[in-house]
């Protein structure tokens, strides 16, 4: 379940970085060192909070993230302590 709500994380943050529609392509290398498919999330901008919800998400603002590497799936302990 936290894999596909990552998943789907991803795909909304790569399309509203691109302009807030579905990403025309995903850039998809496999890690060096152990050979897991990872996802480029591009650089962007999109909005963290919330105006009416509860404190914690408050206020509204927008945030800008550098163009990162993410791993396409779950990571084990095992995959993670190697």
């Amino acid at each position: 379940m936290r894999s596909a709500i990552l998943t789907l994380w991803i795909i909304l943050l790569a399309a509203q970085a691109a302009g807030g529609g579905a990403p025309s392509a995903v850039e998809i290398r496999i890690g060096l060192k152990d050979g897991r498919p990872m996802v480029l999330v591009p650089a962007g901008e999109f909005t963290q909070g919330t105006r009416n919800g509860p404190p914690e998400e408050r206020p509204q603002r927008i945030i800008y993230l550098d163009a990162f590497w993410i791993d396409r799936g779950e990571v084990t302990v095992r995959a993670w302590q190697r």
